[in-house]
């Protein structure tokens, strides 16, 4: 049996936008809010999935149809500077650039803050509110090697999933002390269990799970659901059903713990790739690997100087 999840992504490019204080939007996410008043930190637990080691944490359904539609809408309507291909997917960046040195806040827009809002209120930041987002695009045949997510964010990483499923695959990492003494174990060897993403879905991952374990997506243009899939008793699809994948957009949607107190001078960048411009002379002061290459020649802006930041390619860590 074959089950097509349908993408609605072309199908949002063409239809009109709506802007964020229209009728049409604020109904839309006022039912959102009424469906989901429902579910507090406090339920969380209802949705845990036993059969994978702490924790992850699978609710489906978390948005309506419409909702879907209204942010892939949204999605598709960002300007295409926005947008930035990798290999095996695209990707937009909001609320900033995680850095090592702290990440330059960006203010969300108002259709990803209903989300991140939302999310922190199931208190899985640590009492933290979400401020950073980045939404992936995955065609057919594209996915991500396996990976952990690294430092720069806190250890739980939530992702709303619309249009399309996937198949999330959990490794035991590569030990080199292991390698040494044996033969190395291939990366099927490594697999150990696989989560079913639906669409409308939220997913949270964190703990034992998150730190000790890599995550990843074959690139594959169809899923067997076989026994190696554990969270199957929370999902609409059965075992052993062949799923095909469509154009999926996951909204990745965490917190970033070191924040720089500027913010980008009117949220712009500027230059190449990596070059960053910044409201205050005294974030260059207090950041040595920030150079400062130019001052606006507009006497009526010299009120609020302003220098260029090189750091380097642009950081863009792996995502589900």
């Amino acid at each position: 049996m074959r089950i097509i999840f349908l993408s609605k992504a072309e199908s949002a490019v063409t239809q009109r936008p709506r802007t964020p204080g229209s009728e049409p939007t604020k109904r839309i996410l006022g039912k959102a809010a009424e469906m989901q008043a429902n579910i507090s930190a406090a339920d969380l637990e209802g949705f845990l999935i036993d059969k994978v080691p702490c924790a992850a944490y699978y609710i489906p359904d978390y948005i309506t149809a419409a909702e879907e539609e209204y942010l892939l809408r949204q999605v598709y309507n960002a300007p295409k500077p926005k947008w930035t291909q990798l290999s095996g997917r695209k990707l937009q960046n909001w609320g900033g650039l995680p850095h090592p040195r702290g990440m330059v806040p960006e203010k969300l827009p108002i259709w990803l803050q209903t989300y991140t809002e939302k999310i922190s209120s199931l208190e899985v930041f640590g009492g933290n509110h979400a401020n950073h987002v980045l939404v992936n695009e995955y065609n057919p045949g594209e996915g991500i090697m396996p990976h952990e997510d690294g430092p720069l964010y806190y250890p739980t990483v939530t992702t709303i999933s619309l249009g399309s499923h996937t198949l999330l695959d959990f490794y035991v990492p590569i030990n080199s002390s292991e390698e040494e003494e044996q033969v190395p174990m291939t990366e099927e060897q490594r697999h150990v269990h696989s989560l079913l993403l639906e669409p409308r879905s939220l997913f949270i991952l964190r703990e034992d799970l998150y730190k000790s374990y890599l995550h990843g997506i074959r690139p594959l243009t169809e899923d067997i659901l076989d026994h190696k899939v554990a969270n199957l008793d929370q999902c609409t699809a059965q075992a052993e059903e062949t799923l095909t994948r469509g154009t999926r957009i996951s909204l990745t949607i965490r917190y970033v713990p070191k924040v720089l107190k500027t913010s980008l001078f009117l949220g712009k960048r500027n230059g190449p790739p990596g070059v960053l411009q910044t409201g205050t002379q005294e974030f260059c002061r207090q950041n040595k690997s920030a150079k400062l290459v130019a001052w606006p020649e507009d006497k009526k802006h010299t009120a609020i100087p302003y220098c260029t930041l090189r750091w380097g390619p642009p950081f863009f860590p792996p995502e589900l």
